[in-house]
């Protein structure tokens, strides 16, 4: 299972995980109604696995703090 592999955390509820994965996957089939490239279905079923388990955010970034007051310029705070 999903929970125990550490890709859902041990507090997620398995059922709304599971409605919630079932309705991107209609949206993305109602998406690739027409598409017969096996390559963007691959592309689709990707996208869907990794919106459930990642969001539709940003990626989250820690700063790497050296000493007191130096911010990692590769950080957020760079831009």
């Amino acid at each position: 299972m999903a929970q125990e592999a550490g890709l859902l955390s041990a507090g997620t509820d398995v059922e709304w995980a599971r409605r919630f994965c079932y309705a991107l996957i209609h949206e993305a089939a109602e998406e690739g109604r027409e598409v017969v490239d096996i390559g963007a279905v691959d592309q689709m079923a990707a996208r869907v696995v990794d919106t459930l388990l990642h969001g539709v955010g940003a990626p989250v970034q820690t700063l790497t703090r050296g000493p007191v007051g130096d911010v990692d310029p590769s950080g957020p705070e760079a831009l």
